[in-house]
């Protein structure tokens, strides 16, 4: 079994078949970049990732909060300026 710890805490155990025998976490973050985008606006910058094959990605609510542009660069370093917010929720933070 693994751990991840968040401030020195246990927060949740996985077998090591999830990421593999020999995996690292730096061959996990290989594998996920690709995912990541970073999310620009006029007044915050933050990151997310993507969500469906669409280009539907998810990012923090308090980083859109208040934004009147908001800019989606990828980890190949192409940007989309022609973002559209489909839902958000305060509450959650998304």
């Amino acid at each position: 079994m693994r751990s991840c710890f968040v401030s020195g805490r246990v927060v949740r155990s996985l077998p090591s078949a999830t990421f593999g025998q020999a995996a690292s976490w730096v061959d996990f973050g290989g594998k996920i970049r690709p995912a990541v985008v970073v999310a620009e606006t006029d007044k915050r910058l933050g990151c997310g990732f993507f969500v469906k094959a669409d280009g539907t990605s998810v990012t923090n609510h308090h980083i859109i909060a208040g934004a009147t542009a908001v800019n989606v660069k990828l980890s190949n370093g192409e940007i989309f300026r022609r973002v559209y917010l489909l839902a958000d929720s305060g509450d959650r933070d998304l």
